[in-house]
């Protein structure tokens, strides 16, 4: 069973820093994505389902594998982590960002991510 997450508490969303949070649950498959994580990926709420999968093509294509490897690493063991790389918005634009979480397991599940992400 998984853990409960933690709070997460920041100065998100600064004038001039887009910023959002996100959710993943890998034994539901269920992601969340707040408001802001929609802007930041150039999207309204609504007009796309999030999806790891959706989440992961928006990475700059050279930053994809190391992205995919630190979060495949912490959905097994768990942990915190960081990532600062480029995601490519949906109208084309590349963005610098930083996400940031904690993947919790539970004594028999994988893990779940939670995290602010920012510009």
């Amino acid at each position: 069973m998984l853990d409960s997450p933690h709070t997460y508490s920041s100065a998100l969303g600064a004038p001039g820093f887009p910023a959002g949070t996100f959710l993943f649950d890998p034994l539901t498959g269920k992601a969340e994505w707040s408001d802001g994580l929609f802007n930041l990926h150039g999207y309204q709420r609504g007009v796309v389902v999030p999806t790891l999968e959706l989440l992961m093509s928006h990475k700059h294509p050279d930053d994809r594998p190391r992205a995919m490897e630190i979060l495949a690493q912490v959905f097994r063991e768990g942990g915190h982590f960081c990532i600062y790389h480029r995601i490519i918005d949906a109208q084309g634009h590349v963005r610098r960002v930083l996400t940031a979480g904690n993947a919790q397991r539970g004594p028999r599940a994988p893990s779940r991510s939670r995290g602010p992400r920012w510009t």
